[in-house]
């Protein structure tokens, strides 16, 4: 029985020395490629202003198509569509009304097209199509955005279940108003998905910007606007490392803004939202 015991023992510790298996993540894109995914994200959310609330809800969902135009030095030029966007926003019933009001709007298609690394960092960003655009925004925020879609910074090692990499930026949203991102990711094991072996990303994301100010307009009519904004978000990622891609993405993120408009007259907006998103690589 002992040297049953003995054996168990030594079996145990042998065990625990056998190192775990260790994964190099890369974005294997290749010229030629299309990958089309389904986007949905709901808000839920209050804005006050000026003494009255107003409850809003919105879903909006889309396709997002990425083709790979070329590939040089592992670099890829890839162009991102996005299509068939629609937004179905319901209001709260107005005093002495039963029923609040259901609003569906088309989101007008529009395109991006940037390289991507493949340790998935995006540079030479160049909208096009009908994207709403916000005078001032700057290079690296809509860089960011690109982010938001099936693209995430990798590092640049080996990776075994239980390890973590950060991605911490400082970004300027609009001129005078800078927000510091943390992003931590920890590969937290595997999951089997239509036949192939997806690693699992556990994201944090926390966002912060305290006392952002910019000016629009000029003379009477002047306008300096002040945000504070904070963001906390919990999501989920899988990732294909034999593909070299992401199939899907998801999580929740709650956001709070406080902005003051600051002119003829002054304004306080204050602004809760909580954010439900996924994306889905399509079979």
């Amino acid at each position: 029985m002992r040297n049953l015991l003995t054996g168990l023992l030594v079996f145990v510790v042998l065990l625990a020395c056998v190192p775990g298996q260790a994964y190099r993540l890369r974005y294997k894109d290749v010229a030629g490629t299309t990958r089309t995914y389904a986007m949905t994200m709901k808000m839920s959310g209050i804005t006050e202003a000026m003494g009255t609330s107003m409850p809003m809800d919105s879903t909006t969902s889309m396709s997002l198509t990425e083709q790979v135009l070329a590939v040089k030095d592992g670099c890829a030029t890839i162009k991102m569509e996005m299509k068939n966007g629609v937004t179905k926003v319901t209001l709260a019933a107005p005093p002495g009304e039963k029923e609040g009001k259901t609003i569906e709007q088309k989101v007008p298609d529009f395109s991006l097209q940037f390289d991507r690394t493949p340790l998935g960092k995006a540079s030479n960003v160049q909208m096009s199509g009908n994207m709403p655009k916000i005078n001032g925004m700057g290079n690296d925020w809509i860089n960011r955005l690109v982010q938001q879609g099936s693209s995430m910074n990798l590092p640049d090692k080996e990776l075994a279940i239980g390890d973590s990499w950060e991605d911490k930026q400082t970004l300027e949203i609009l001129p005078g108003a800078k927000g510091d991102i943390n992003v931590k990711n920890t590969l937290t094991g595997t999951r089997v998905v239509n036949g192939h072996t997806d690693l699992v990303i556990a994201i944090t994301m926390t966002m912060s910007m305290v006392n952002g100010k910019m000016s629009v307009g000029a003379g009477n009519n002047a306008v300096t606007i002040h945000m504070d904004m904070d963001m906390n978000g919990k999501m989920e990622s899988l990732f294909d490392p034999d593909l070299g891609v992401m199939v899907h993405g998801g999580g929740k993120t709650d956001m709070a803004m406080k902005m003051t408009l600051e002119g003829a007259k002054t304004m306080t907006t204050n602004m809760k939202m909580a954010m439900d998103q996924t994306i889905d690589l399509a079979p």
